[in-house]
């Protein structure tokens, strides 16, 4: 796949049901089937913060010199930023390299305070990309050049959250609002 794809990283991700994926695995077979996924070396891979191995599995992909994206997903609503800060810091205290949060807004107001959110947080010194899912949300998956958010989630073919757009779709529009 790295040869196919160069020079486009590959990031692997297993979602759980938890957080609003396919995956059955919870627990030790997360934390396994995680280390089967660092065991291939891809460029980065994503680890639930909310799961009971996280800061084993960030250290763990960290020491083989892989990428960690620290990620939360909340398909319910858009926790307030206090909440969101907590879990920020223990994605920081886990020694994640990026941060990442997925929340369903209620309104539009929430899609615009995690704007707002994720443009301040990004003026300090770490990575963060604050995502609002479903149609409130589709404003915050183009606004990552204006919130310094590292990168954005499209999908190649069908999406895998609420509101994800197609990938040439949202790179065009990327591209033409620097």
């Amino acid at each position: 796949l790295k040869d196919a794809l160069a020079p486009l990283p590959i990031i692997i991700t297993y979602r759980t049901k938890l957080e609003g994926g396919m995956g059955e695995k919870i627990s030790l077979e997360y934390k396994n089937l995680v280390e089967e996924i660092i065991s291939l070396k891809p460029d980065a891979v994503d680890v639930e913060i909310s799961g009971e191995y996280s800061f084993e599995l960030i250290n763990k992909a960290k020491s083989e010199n892989i990428t960690t994206i620290a990620s939360y997903h909340n398909f319910k609503y858009t926790e307030d930023n206090e909440q969101i800060l907590n879990k920020i810091e223990r994605m920081k205290e886990a020694g994640a390299d990026i941060y990442k949060l997925a929340l369903m807004p209620n309104s539009f107001e929430d899609t615009l305070r995690i704007l707002s959110l994720t443009n301040k947080l990004n003026e300090t010194d770490f990575p963060v990309l604050i995502i609002s899912m479903g149609e409130l949300g589709k404003l915050s998956r183009i606004a990552c050049n204006q919130t310094g958010a590292p990168f954005t989630f499209a999908s190649a073919l069908k999406g895998s959250a609420p509101g994800q757009m197609e990938a040439g779709f949202v790179k065009s529009i990327l591209e033409n609002i620097k």
